[in-house]
């Protein structure tokens, strides 16, 4: 699927590695705040060509692929539900 962005939660231990793991999965670009504003922010500029890796045309959708997201359920329940 061309539209599917996968991110591993193993890589999630605490909201800067949150910020890290979806700089990662996304290509934010490089004036990406690393706060949760600043993501929330970057995700409409999906469909901006020279902003972020991941693009997608207006109307389209993202699939966000989570893997090992039961391990933080466990862990980091806040950071997943603000995921979800």
């Amino acid at each position: 699927m061309k539209n599917m962005v996968r991110s591993d939660c193993s890589n999630i231990t605490d909201w800067e590695t949150f910020r890290d793991e979806f700089a990662q999965s996304f290509g934010f670009p490089a004036f990406y705040g690393r706060n949760l504003n600043a993501w929330i922010d970057c995700m409409p500029c999906l469909d901006e060509d020279d902003e972020c890796d991941v693009t997608i045309s207006t109307g389209e959708h993202v699939t966000l692929q989570l893997f090992k997201a039961a391990e933080l359920k466990r862990t980091k329940p806040e950071i997943l539900s603000t995921i979800l």
